[in-house]
């Protein structure tokens, strides 16, 4: 049973408003574009990974996506996929990468990509076994008694998989195609045949999970070093991305592409959310908007249904994120 399910993280839903509203000439564009595909990359390959995982009976297993838990509360640690049955646990590194990799013998993978090029990556083998030996650690912190393994799932079935001719053959098992997951976790489940927890105790280190799990709270502006006067402000066009809209006649008109959309402004308010503040006043939500119009700013804001805070001049809207918005 899927407990957490994949989301895009707030990591992902920053980067993929710089994504937006930078200027390209910016000399942080080319590193934002790169990590706002690797990271959508990263989100899809987790989505593709639902389908091998409700072919599995409902009842054997917990599946949480995106965990991040510490370890006595100094280290933090993430699994992209934390798979509970009463007789093991499987902590899942899932890629979701395109072209022909290669893992070498310097705690590296190398991505051949079609035009030519080559990009690094750390070895995600040492990291997965990284995060398999921190959670073990967490388990034994928390008083429970269960075999941990780990494997790297890659997603896209046209990845071409290669490993240096020396690379330890029993690593390299490690390695599989999301295919064959459920024939892998099959293979587990006869190599731990004795349940070590009831299904009320499965139940409790689910909720544990859970419980313990702390979402990050990344600073995209300053992770790029960049100021807030330098994110592009206006109302952008959802079909040809132009910024900005003219408001006219209650709609938002795009002088690009000639279109016109009702609710275009959501999503205006979801990138200050997630780039400038969670807070936004009357006066600063007109100026992102580019509206002349107070009344109609406050309008807009009301019909968003933000919490209200504070009183008379000082109200400020609390900015609702929506998970799955714009990306």
């Amino acid at each position: 049973m899927i407990i957490k399910q994949p989301s895009p993280g707030i990591k992902l839903l920053q980067t993929a408003a710089l994504y937006r509203r930078t200027a390209k000439y910016f000399p942080q564009w080319p590193v934002i574009e790169d990590d706002f595909g690797r990271l959508k990359a990263g989100y899809k390959g987790e989505v593709s990974l639902l389908y091998e995982l409700n072919m599995l009976p409902k009842n054997s297993h917990t599946s949480l996506f995106d965990i991040r838990l510490t370890n006595n509360q100094n280290y933090f640690f993430q699994t992209d996929v934390c798979f509970i049955t009463k007789s093991f646990a499987l902590i899942m590194e899932v890629k979701n990468i395109s072209g022909k990799v290669y893992f070498d013998l310097y705690d590296q993978m190398i991505r051949y990509k079609k035009d030519g090029t080559e990009e690094c990556f750390p070895d995600p083998i040492n990291q997965v076994m990284i995060q398999e030996s921190h959670f073990r650690k967490w388990l034994e912190q928390m008083k429970w008694t269960l075999p941990v393994e780990s494997i790297v799932v890659f997603t896209n079935p046209q990845t071409i998989i290669t490993f240096s001719d020396t690379y330890n053959p029993s690593l390299r098992l490690k390695v599989i195609r999301k295919r064959i997951l459920p024939l892998k976790i099959q293979d587990l489940s006869k190599k731990y045949k004795s349940e070590l927890l009831t299904d009320k105790e499965l139940k409790k280190l689910t909720y544990q999970l859970l419980k313990f799990h702390t979402e990050p709270s990344p600073n995209a502006l300053e992770h790029y070093k960049l100021k807030s006067t330098d994110i592009l402000s206006g109302v952008q066009c959802p079909i040809c991305l132009h910024l900005p809209m003219r408001r006219t006649f209650g709609k938002w008109f795009c002088e690009h592409c000639c279109c016109f959309n009702a609710t275009a402004h959501k999503a205006a308010f979801q990138d200050y959310g997630l780039l400038i503040d969670a807070h936004i006043t009357n006066r600063q939500a007109k100026e992102l908007l580019h509206l002349e119009s107070a009344s109609i700013t406050k309008r807009l804001l009301k019909e968003m249904q933000y919490p209200i805070e504070g009183k008379g001049n000082s109200i400020k809207y609390k900015i609702k994120q929506q998970s799955d918005f714009s990306i």
